[in-house]
């Protein structure tokens, strides 16, 4: 099913990223030192060079309100049909699409970082201890991580989130030209392919004309 509907990123001339904003309820630090609530993330959604999607499962009314307003593809209703699966197909979904993570402190986040995903992890100020107080860990020395510096206040991460985009710090803005350059040049292939098709038919048609005219005049003739 994902598969069918990764089909409509396929043509996507931005990076595909995805936001995870909420983990395992029954997590007892989830509800105050994981989780954020994903309004948070609008200015992320409104950031036009890039195609948002997400795995969550069990998303609230409130929050799929938010997700079909700014257009961001949903892939938690359609993973782990049977209950055994969850990783495989979340899995699944990380490595047909997904360029870029941004997730709290998840198992996306070591998924991710295992796949070798560029990822960034959206933190709490006092988060657990293998995140350390850098912007790095010695866990996942690749995993980029965004922290609160103020704690239940997630605008400092948000605005840091843009920042990277803006800096390309991760190469998003080179990702994002690459894509655009390569749409780009498929429009100018399907134009010029069109233009040949236009020439041939004219000729071709010219040439019919011109043949039906010689014709004409030798029947004329005779």
């Amino acid at each position: 099913v994902y598969k069918r509907q990764h089909e409509t990123l396929t043509d996507c001339p931005k990076p595909v990223c995805l936001l995870n904003w909420r983990g395992n309820p029954k997590n007892g630090h989830e509800l105050t030192n994981r989780r954020m609530e994903l309004q948070n993330a609008i200015p992320l959604f409104e950031y036009k060079n890039v195609q948002w999607i997400v795995v969550t499962q069990d998303i609230t009314p409130d929050e799929q309100k938010i997700l079909d307003k700014y257009k961001v593809l949903s892939y938690g209703d359609i993973l782990d049909k049977d209950k055994t699966k969850c990783f495989y197909d979340t899995i699944d979904v990380l490595k047909l699409c997904v360029h870029y993570i941004f997730s709290t402190d998840t198992s996306i986040l070591h998924l991710g970082a295992n796949l070798g995903i560029p990822c960034y992890g959206l933190l709490t100020k006092g988060c657990e201890w293998r995140w350390t107080k850098s912007s790095r860990t010695t866990w996942y020395p690749d995993v980029k991580l965004l922290r609160q510096s103020e704690t239940g206040n997630w605008k400092n991460v948000i605005e840091k989130v843009i920042s990277e985009f803006e800096k390309g710090n991760s190469n998003v803005r080179a990702l994002i030209t690459e894509l655009t350059i390569s749409d780009y040049m498929e429009s100018i292939v399907d134009h010029a392919k069109k233009i040949c098709e236009d020439v041939v038919y004219t000729v071709e048609a010219e040439a019919i004309r011109h043949s039906s005219f010689a014709n004409t005049l030798r029947n004329f003739s005779t």
